[in-house]
């Protein structure tokens, strides 16, 4: 008796859902897969749907779980696979996808077990929208309610609640982790003093605006003064200055002066 009422309900619900999915905006890989799928193109409906829901499309994340749902096309039948969908686009506002996710919970499938709680969960959070679906999920909410038990429906609703805190902590969260990731802020003033070259190489060749010769900074003399390895020290007179791991000049010695 209760599978008959459910499933009664859920086929009166497809009709309705395709009109209503009819007059909704909807991106046009979305729109696409909606006319490919009332022609009877199943692959292509799939594909356009597919590329849309990659977008995060949540009319296209409804189309794939109806897909699913039903098995059409060469497509095997899966409420796992549906109810994968339906969650998604649900979690996008989709309010057709909490109504259809009710009625596979009631019912219940070959890969997917019956849960009347979680049934009463999804036509809980349908019966809060406005407009034709509360209308439909009001109904559904009503036979459930003589099917399930009063710890069913307790547990029901205290799902929808858990479900709510979670998608409105999603939406405070604050936008944009990538500011851990943000360049390096610029040296400060004091920083970019001790880097800051003492003056060129008394033996530098180069220009001294050049950046073949920059000398040694004063941090790198300032090291050099209190550790003995890394010792500034001429090694003849015209080659530049160094340090013993490489030339402060930055690109190697220079020729020897004729």
């Amino acid at each position: 008796m209760r599978r008959d009422l459910l499933r009664r309900a859920g086929w009166i619900s497809v009709a309705v859902l395709w009109l209503a999915a009819t007059a909704s905006p909807a991106r046009p890989d979305a729109a696409a897969g909606r006319e490919a799928f009332e022609k009877g193109d199943y692959k292509r409906a799939m594909a356009e749907w597919q590329s849309a829901a990659n977008r995060n499309d949540p009319d296209a994340e409804f189309g794939l779980g109806s897909l699913y749902e039903f098995g059409v096309g060469d497509l095997k039948q899966s409420y796992k696979q549906a109810d994968y969908w339906y969650r998604k686009a649900a979690a996008l506002g989709n309010i057709e996808a909490q109504y259809r996710l009710a009625l596979i919970w009631a019912t219940g499938g070959d890969d997917l077990v019956a849960d009347l709680a979680e049934a009463y969960k999804w036509a809980a959070l349908a019966v809060e929208s406005k407009g034709v679906w509360n209308t439909v999920a009001a109904d559904l909410k009503s036979q459930l309610d003589k099917v399930t038990n009063a710890g069913q429906r307790a547990d029901g609703e205290r799902r929808a609640r858990v479900w709510k805190e979670e998608q409105s902590a999603k939406k405070e969260e604050p936008p944009g982790r990538l500011l851990l990731f943000r360049s390096r802020p610029p040296p400060s003033p004091r920083r970019r003093a001790q880097d800051a070259p003492v003056g060129p190489s008394r033996h530098c060749r180069a220009p001294s605006n050049s950046l073949l010769c920059r000398g040694p900074s004063r941090r790198h003399a300032r090291q050099a003064r209190s550790d003995p390895r890394q010792k500034l020290r001429p090694r003849n007179s015209t080659r530049h200055w160094h340090r013993s791991t490489a030339p402060p000049c930055g690109v190697g010695f220079p020729r020897r002066a004729p």
